[in-house]
């Protein structure tokens, strides 16, 4: 077997001491104090953080990874709860103060918006949070649940849902109040939806006919237009991140209605064209909560483990990338 000592034609750096791995990612370096071959590889996973104060689904997300947000869902009995993720631990906020699931969320952690949902009646209801407390808004023009959002407390979009009968509407928040925008291709909910008002997508979801699509629409911030197909197709999953660089996981895979078919940890990272898998949770889930900025700093929490009678989690994963420094075998 040929080994890097043997190699023409290619010089290896000879170092006393290791780069950092950012610097030595996809190099062949020689440590003369350790007398090893090592090279720097980038490694994409996901580990545990901090549980939830109480299990749930069906919530309303916003934030990053480190400052993250959820409110209200469904444990399964429709809860007000909000908490609060730091990057290590979830602590407990105040609460909604309209009580329901199947919520949708926009913003950060200090301001944001909790949309929609279901009590029963199907709600409108829009609720902003400073960081500490909701005050209730402007309604949305249609109420719905299962329903899609993104963007900013000043500058949202929410896309999609159910009124009892599924809805293609898009409308967009000034901040202020919501405005009638161009629909979604097709009536459709339970989608993953990401990006900023002017550049979001909607990603696969469930079809007014109870079909599970793998398509994926990209919003301009005038229309939709179909963009690039997931590899797997689900309904009640999450998504986080923007047009350029987005992630999607969790949710039930080619489900039709969502019903009975078994939970999935499938992970889909968007690089701006096209879909790629990549870690998968280590729990799979559905009616899960996500956040995060692109397709290396995700949060995953909540959820339910199975259909129809799988027990809700307070399980927290993050994803990185990073480099990882490894030695290599001379022989």
């Amino acid at each position: 077997m040929t080994t890097y000592k043997t190699l023409h034609g290619k010089k290896i750096k000879y170092l006393s001491s290791d780069p950092p791995a950012s610097v030595g990612e996809g190099q062949v370096w020689y440590n003369s104090a350790e007398t090893e071959y090592k090279t720097s590889v980038l490694v994409a996973a996901w580990t545990s953080g901090g549980n939830m104060g109480t299990a749930r689904g069906r919530m309303g997300c916003a934030g990053t990874q480190t400052a993250a947000l959820s409110g209200g869902g469904g444990n399964p009995g429709k809860i007000s709860f909000t908490e609060e993720y730091n990057g290590s631990s979830w602590s407990e906020q105040n609460d909604l103060n309209t009580t329901r699931s199947y919520t949708a969320g926009f913003g950060i952690q200090t301001a944001a918006v909790v949309v929609g949902g279901f009590v029963p009646p199907v709600q409108a209801t829009s609720e902003e949070y400073d960081g500490t407390s909701y005050t209730e808004g402007n309604d949305l023009g249609t109420a719905r649940y299962a329903l899609s959002a993104s963007g900013t407390l000043t500058a949202g979009l929410v896309f999609g849902g159910t009124d009892d009968g599924f809805v293609a509407h898009t409308e967009e928040y000034d901040g202020t109040s919501y405005s009638e925008q161009n629909n979604l291709s097709a009536t459709k909910a339970y989608m993953a939806g990401f990006g900023t008002q002017t550049a979001s997508l909607a990603v696969s979801g469930q079809l007014s006919n109870n079909s599970v699509p793998v398509n994926v629409e990209l919003y301009d911030g005038t229309s939709w237009t179909e963009t690039a197909n997931l590899n797997t197709s689900r309904t009640n999953h999450a998504g986080a991140g923007t047009t350029a660089s987005g992630m999607i996981f969790g949710g039930l895979a080619n489900a039709r209605g969502g019903q009975g078919a078994p939970s999935t940890a499938l992970v889909e990272a968007w690089d701006g064209t096209s879909w790629t898998e990549t870690s998968n949770l280590a729990t799979a889930r559905f009616v899960i909560g996500g956040s995060g900025t692109s397709a290396t700093s995700m949060l995953a929490f909540g959820g339910r483990t199975a259909p129809p009678t799988g027990s809700f989690t307070t399980a927290t994963e993050e994803f990185s990338e990073a480099g990882v420094i490894k030695t290599i075998s001379d022989s």
